[in-house]
C-alpha cells in the first residue's frame, strides 16, 4: 500500500494563508503581494459578482486581503505572472481604489 508522502503530491503554491485584513488597514501602506485569486463573490449582485483575494505581506507576517473591487481586479489582472511577488501601496481614488 502507498503511502500519501510517497505519492510526491504538494501542497496549493496559491493556497492564501493568514489571518484576513481590512482594506482600511492597509490603505498608504507599503505591502508585499504574492499571489492573488479572482473568484465569485458571496454578494454577487454588487459590482462585477467577482471578489480578489490576494496573498499579502505586511510587517514580515502574510494575510489574507479581501476585496470587490472591480478597479483592483482588472489592474492585478494586467501583471505578468512571472513579476510576482511586487510591492505596492493602494490609495483610494475617488470611490474606487488603485496600487500606486
Amino acid at each position: 500500500m502507498n503511502s500519501f508522502a510517497e505519492l510526491g503530491i504538494k501542497p496549493d503554491p496559491k493556497k492564501i494563508i493568514g489571518h484576513r485584513k481590512e482594506m482600511k488597514d492597509v490603505i498608504g501602506i507599503e505591502i508585499i503581494i504574492h499571489h492573488y485569486n479572482i473568484g465569485p463573490s458571496k454578494y454577487p449582485n454588487k459590482g462585477n459578482g467577482l471578489r480578489l483575494d490576494m496573498q499579502i505581506e505586511l510587517d514580515k507576517t502574510k494575510y489574507l486581503l479581501r476585496t470587490g473591487s472591480t478597479q483592483l481586479q482588472y489592474l492585478i489582472g494586467q501583471v505578468p505572472e512571472n513579476k510576482f511577488p511586487i510591492t505596492t501601496t493602494i490609495q483610494e481614488d475617488g470611490e474606487s481604489f488603485k496600487f500606486t
